[in-house]
């Protein structure tokens, strides 16, 4: 599914570069996504008290996710990984943002927080698979093989979901699920820029090396 081809030439200082970013924007990604999916049922039992609608609100924004992930391939092919990836992540940051600014204007309600979750989940799958359909691209710009660049990615997905269970969950005892999801949003604001600022130039540029 890779869609940029790539020059065989890099210099190594900007392949590293453009691997720790790559990296880095999917370590961001998943822990944002671990860090809301504690923080925003803590919100709803917090103000609700009640299970059942905590438990409504997961279940929208993991389905969402699941099933945006199915059929996010050929829209992946269509417009591009990079292109997809940093949409869905500014989309998801700007909406994630709403939740705390909804709790502080005391306008926060369980409708609306479906609605803006189910909006996430969507965006977070094929954000997700876009950086993972990466992976080729990245190998060949950095001259390394797929086995060491997947092993990478494994290992960064890994830590990312470890630590946003265990991170996320101090985060929010000590600031609050408000501000551990504005945290959330500029995160994924980061990630955003770190695909769509330096790894989606370092690819189109090579790509239009090879073409010329």
């Amino acid at each position: 599914m890779s869609s940029i081809p790539l020059a065989r030439n890099t210099r190594p200082r900007q392949s590293t570069i453009v691997l720790i970013a790559w990296l880095s924007s999917d370590i961001v990604s998943l822990f944002g996504s671990a860090l809301s999916g504690l923080a925003v049922p803590w919100m709803v039992l917090n103000l609700t008290h009640n299970t059942a609608a905590t438990g409504i609100v997961s279940a929208v924004q993991l389905g969402m996710l699941v099933l945006a992930n199915l059929v996010s391939g050929p829209l992946i092919d269509k417009l591009g990984p990079t292109k997809v990836s940093v949409t869905c992540d500014w989309i998801s940051a700007g909406f994630i943002a709403l939740i705390p600014i909804l709790w502080f204007a005391h306008m926060f309600s369980i409708p609306l927080l479906i609605a803006v979750v189910a909006v996430v989940g969507a965006m977070r799958g094929p954000s997700n698979s876009a950086k993972s359909v990466l992976a080729p691209d990245i190998a060949t710009y950095t001259h390394q093989s797929m086995e060491r660049i997947t092993g990478l990615s494994g290992t960064t997905n890994n830590l990312a979901g470890a630590l946003g269970s265990a991170v996320g969950g101090v985060i929010i005892g000590l600031v609050g699920g408000p501000y551990a999801l504005a945290f959330t949003s500029l995160g994924l604001g980061l990630g955003a820029c770190m695909i769509g600022w330096i790894v989606r130039p370092a690819l189109l540029s090579d790509h239009d090396a090879h073409t010329n």
